[in-house]
């Protein structure tokens, strides 16, 4: 971990990838240092910038690139975040976790080989939720059953190329102990070190998964969740 913060040059929950590859240039050997280029910049305040890496994607297939075989990504918890928005008949109600997991994948030179599978489990412990009204959050907690369902899990098994940098993600999401299928969108970036920089959405309603919309003191909440995710993964080797 040291050596991986020490690369990204983390400050705090802020995440500096100011060394992404220009195109055409090469990958840094692993210990090395990262090249400084112009096109790079620090990330913003309170998350990961992946439009700080100006890598580009090839969307016609990995044919004359050098491709890596599959690899596992492991999540950086600490710069992994879940933020999910809703709307209330006061304000718009947020709640936030980290996320740990893995991501599997094949890499070109500095990119994403969209000809090769992509798969994902996500994980959020219910344990470590935080509701920016804590008198709802305990109301949440109830809903939830977190004793019972304490953990929420996320399966990717297909991605596709959706271009300039954008995927398209499916999968299964397991909630409340009921297990529906999902989609999403998300952006991916790859990192000096090979680490991966991605940022996704996901709408849910939260009826489909026999969740009744929390309401406490004349607040009620709307079942429709927006699901943002800030995700950081580094190569397990």
């Amino acid at each position: 971990m040291p050596a991986l913060v020490s690369r990204l040059c983390v400050s705090s929950a802020e995440v500096d990838i100011h060394a992404c590859h220009p195109p055409g240039a090469r990958r840094a050997r692993s210990g090395s240092k990262p090249p400084r280029t112009s096109q790079g910049r620090r990330a913003r305040s309170g998350g990961i910038d992946i439009h700080a890496c100006p890598i580009p994607f090839d969307a016609c297939g990995c044919r004359g690139r050098t491709v890596s075989s599959v690899t596992r990504f492991l999540l950086v918890s600490e710069l992994s975040e879940l933020t999910a928005t809703a709307r209330s008949t006061l304000h718009p109600v947020r709640a936030v976790s980290r996320l740990r997991g893995w991501v599997e994948a094949t890499l070109t030179d500095g990119g994403l080989c969209p000809d090769a599978p992509v798969t994902a489990r996500l994980e959020l412990p219910l344990s470590g939720l935080r509701v920016d009204n804590p008198l709802l959050g305990r109301e949440v907690e109830r809903r939830l059953e977190t004793k019972r369902h304490p953990l929420v899990v996320a399966e990717v098994d297909r991605v596709t190329d959706a271009g300039a940098g954008r995927y398209r993600a499916a999968g299964q999401l397991t909630l409340h102990g009921v297990r529906r299928p999902v989609t999403g969108t998300a952006r991916l970036r790859v990192g000096p070190g090979g680490e991966l920089a991605v940022a996704g959405q996901v709408r849910l309603d939260i009826r489909e998964f026999g969740l009744r919309p929390p309401s406490i003191l004349g607040l009620r909440v709307h079942p429709d969740v927006e699901v943002e995710l800030r995700i950081l993964a580094a190569p397990s080797d």
